[in-house]
């Protein structure tokens, strides 16, 4: 057996227990480098009441790993000197709109690790 085989073996029993810890029915885990796809293992249920397996092609709903796509964005958009982080939102985004009689909300709690208007809100009001 292969160094490799045996790293994917590892890799394997090691998704499978922490996917058993969190309760997780489902996942699909890819290992690429800068050429190719090097393996695409699955693991688990697509759909636990009929039981159907996960497969690579099974869509999984992206959640809340959208905000770490989107902070990069934000980020590369700042060093590219395109975007002011400590800027009101409402210069980038005329539309966006609220009304409140703290100051102008800026990009940068959006980066934190909460989420939506409300926590970014929040964060202002208990930093004055």
């Amino acid at each position: 057996m292969s160094r490799l085989q045996k790293a994917f073996e590892y890799l394997d029993r090691f998704v499978e227990q922490k996917m058993a810890m969190i309760h997780t029915p489902g996942a699909v885990v890819a290992l690429t480098d800068r050429e190719r796809t090097r393996r695409v293992s699955t693991y688990g249920f697509a759909d636990l009441e009929t039981r159907t397996l996960v497969t690579p092609d099974t869509l999984f709903t992206i959640g809340s790993v959208g905000k770490s796509f989107t902070a990069v964005a934000v980020l590369q958009a700042h060093e590219d000197g395109l975007l002011d982080l400590h800027a009101p939102v409402t210069e980038t985004l005329p539309w966006f709109q609220v009304q409140s009689k703290y100051e102008p909300i800026t990009i940068h709690p959006f980066l934190h690790t909460l989420a939506g208007v409300n926590g970014s809100l929040a964060i202002r009001r208990d930093e004055q």
